[in-house]
């Protein structure tokens, strides 16, 4: 069962990433796609950072808050039912 959301950092140039934007950086992982994409280039460092408040959850990077979202609203309800984590594992 899904316990908790997935926050990465990754290559955005990926086939991947460029398709499905709920996987780019920054996103809540197949649930929510970022606002903005800020990671730098490839051999550059990028800096993530979590903000949680009770159910209340930002996502960062490199200074940029990039998702905010509350766990068990009805759009984040939505977003997990169509995703992989749909069945509870992922």
């Amino acid at each position: 069962m899904i316990q908790s959301p997935r926050f990465q950092i990754t290559d955005d140039k990926t086939e991947e990433a460029k398709n499905i934007h709920t996987r780019k950086s920054g996103a809540n992982f197949d649930i929510q796609a970022p606002l903005h994409v800020v990671t730098n280039p490839t051999n550059e460092y990028n800096y993530g950072r979590l903000v949680v408040r009770g159910d209340y959850v930002e996502q960062w990077v490199n200074g940029v808050k990039v998702t905010s979202y509350t766990i068990g609203s009805k759009e984040w309800s939505e977003g997990l039912a169509s995703s992989a984590y749909s069945d509870g594992y992922g």
